[in-house]
C-alpha cells in the first residue's frame, strides 16, 4: 500500500497524462513522467515537498507542482495525504476543482 490515496478522479488525471505523454513523446518518456510524479506524491507523503494553501475558501487543500502539473492534496496530520487532483499547468484549475472540492 503507498504512504499516499489517490482519489478516483486523480488516478483518471494520470491515466490521461499518461495516455497523452505516450501518444506524443512514446513510451520512455511516459515512464519517465510516471516516475517523476511518484516521487513528488513521495514527498508530499514524508511532507518534504514545498507546497502551499490553495486558496483562502480552500485551507486544508495543499499545491505542488512537478515539471508542468499542479497536483493537489488534503494531508490531515497522522495520515496518509489524499491526492485530489494532478491538472496541466495550462487547465482552468478553479474550474476543473470545483465538482470535487464539493
Amino acid at each position: 500500500m503507498p504512504p499516499y490515496e489517490l482519489t478516483p478522479s486523480a488516478e483518471d488525471d494520470l491515466k490521461d497524462i499518461a495516455r497523452y505523454t505516450l501518444k506524443q513523446w512514446g513510451k520512455n518518456q511516459s515512464l519517465q513522467y510516471a516516475g517523476l510524479l511518484e516521487r513528488r506524491f513521495l514527498e508530499i507523503a514524508d511532507r518534504s515537498s514545498f507546497s502551499r494553501s490553495f486558496s483562502e475558501r480552500y485551507p486544508q487543500i495543499q499545491v505542488t507542482r512537478c515539471e508542468h502539473h499542479y497536483i493537489f492534496y488534503i494531508h490531515p496530520e497522522g495520515k496518509r495525504p489524499c491526492i485530489i487532483a494532478v491538472l496541466h499547468e495550462r487547465m482552468n484549475k478553479v474550474a476543473k476543482l470545483e465538482n470535487r472540492l464539493d
